[in-house]
């Protein structure tokens, strides 16, 4: 069985944090890109550029979150996302 992970976001200038569900990181056009789930909302998904930083102690894994500031950047991003067959198997597992 996964370990589920989960990331704590800062939104609203650090007023407000949201543990979020890591669903997915996925390569898009060159870059990667990460699929957060907050904890408390079942059906919304935050999509962000995700940018490796390093590795602590040989296991985990140090990043940074960036938004996406194009506006057709992110919606190609978001197709993709949807397209995701592990998104798709997840979804159907939950059935």
């Amino acid at each position: 069985m996964q370990k589920l992970q989960f990331v704590v976001m800062d939104f609203e200038e650090g007023r407000e944090q949201v543990d979020c569900l890591i669903l997915s990181v996925f390569d898009f056009e060159g870059a990667k890109y990460i699929a957060l789930a907050p904890e408390d909302e079942d059906d919304m998904v935050y999509l962000f550029e995700y940018v490796p930083t390093g590795v602590t102690d040989g296991e985990c894994e140090e990043f940074e979150i960036l938004d996406i500031e194009d506006d057709d950047l992110y919606d190609r991003v978001v197709e993709c996302f949807n397209d995701l067959p592990c998104i798709e198997a997840q979804e159907d597992e939950a059935d």
